[in-house]
């Protein structure tokens, strides 16, 4: 892998290689305090030599590195050897700090990059820091809601971060401020919407049950995330079969809804919609501000056209139909592969959607279904018992 130009800070670990990469490119990467770790090798971690006697790595830690503070520049884990990877650096000029200081870690080999740890130095005589293209930089900071068009998006930016904190606790312990947002968030719905994930991915149904019955939703994302953890406890209490018509309905309602407006739920429900019912809803056309998706499956749909998708595919009783128009009225026929009609109705879209009661036997049938400006869509599903 190539590893270059980017600009770290304000984390526990900045660039950890953790097996053998040994023709890696590593180099004009900045690594800023704070950052308790620089360049961390670990489990047998290789990246191979990184520059030559002409041409430095160029890499540069900024700040102040200091070990009795826990701050390295390079840390080697107990089960890795930096023998495999030097880095030729150049002599520090100014300000920039070219050669990794406050080196720390079990150092199994007798070639080293820095002198501080009594190794050899690699001393290039060329090559600066210098990035062909914009460096990328990644920071954490705590949103603020001046940044941000609603409150729904601030609270889901809130959210977002205190997922990744929740599973990346190295970033609390290493920055004051993320620490203080953490602990503010874990006591309400935040770190309750975020429990509950635990409890479903550990099986713990009861309490997870029980959490959600206790969330008193006081904003759009929060009525969200609540109407998907029910869905998925009468799924998950059904082995993740088809439980009723009402469930596959509230769930492909759900995830055909945009992940951008209504919280990333909407990606968890595409999901469980998938697990279920072995078929994908895609986001593709999402349009502004709370507006649903109108391509599903293989077929996408042309803003402001006609268009019907059907649910589940293979079927069992029934069929979920979704228009692209919110309210019309609809006759559908049914015929089986010799051509017979073996079903005729006609249908009312309600808020977009329209549930058909089958009645038929195993089997590949094709539906056609008409508006009431004659046009038609011609589509073909199977039934599967």
């Amino acid at each position: 892998p190539s590893v270059t130009c980017n600009n770290l800070s304000r984390g526990y670990q900045a660039f950890v290689f953790d097996a053998a990469n040994n023709g890696a490119l590593w180099s004009a990467n900045t690594m800023s305090v704070p950052m308790s770790r620089g360049l961390v090798f670990d489990n047998s971690g290789i990246i191979g030599t990184q520059g030559s006697n002409a041409f430095a790595s160029a890499n540069i830690w900024s700040g102040v590195w200091t070990t009795s503070l826990g701050t390295f520049g390079t840390f080697v884990g107990t089960a890795s050897s930096a023998t495999d990877s030097p880095l030729w650096v150049k002599n520090n000029t100014g300000t920039l700090t070219t050669f990794p200081p406050a080196n720390s870690g079990t150092v199994v080999n007798t070639l080293w990059y820095s002198s501080g740890i009594g190794g050899t130095t690699y001393t290039s005589t060329g090559g600066d820091h210098t990035c062909s293209r914009n460096a990328n930089n990644r920071t954490w900071s705590v949103p603020n809601s001046n940044n941000f068009v609603s409150a729904d998006h601030f609270y889901m930016s809130k959210l977002a971060l205190y997922r990744f904190l929740h599973v990346n606790d190295s970033l609390i312990n290493a920055d004051a401020d993320l620490e203080d947002f953490y602990n503010e968030q874990s006591p309400g719905s935040i770190g309750t919407l975020t429990t509950i994930e635990e409890k479903l991915y550990l099986g713990d149904l009861t309490t997870a049950s029980a959490l959600v019955e206790s969330l008193d939703p006081s904003n759009t994302i929060e009525d969200n995330y609540k109407d998907y953890f029910a869905l998925y406890l009468h799924y998950a209490n059904n082995n993740f079969l088809h439980t009723n018509t009402t469930d596959s309905i509230n769930l492909a309602n759900m995830a055909m809804l945009c992940p951008g407006e209504n919280g990333a739920c909407v990606y968890q429900a595409r999901a469980l919609y998938n697990s279920v019912y072995n078929q994908i809803i895609n986001d593709s056309e999402c349009e502004s501000m709370g507006a649903r998706m109108l391509a599903t499956h293989s077929q996408k749909s042309i803003s402001n056209s006609w268009s019907i998708n059907i649910y589940p595919n293979p079927a069992n009783e029934y069929l979920l139909l979704r228009s692209t128009i919110e309210n019309e009225k609809l006759s559908v026929e049914i015929k089986d592969l010799s051509g017979r009609v073996v079903l005729t109705k006609n249908l009312k879209i309600q808020g977009f959607f329209a549930n058909l009661s089958l009645g038929l036997i195993n089997g590949a049938y094709v539906i056609i279904i008409s508006n009431c400006s004659s046009d038609r869509v011609v589509k073909k599903f199977i039934i599967s018992k």
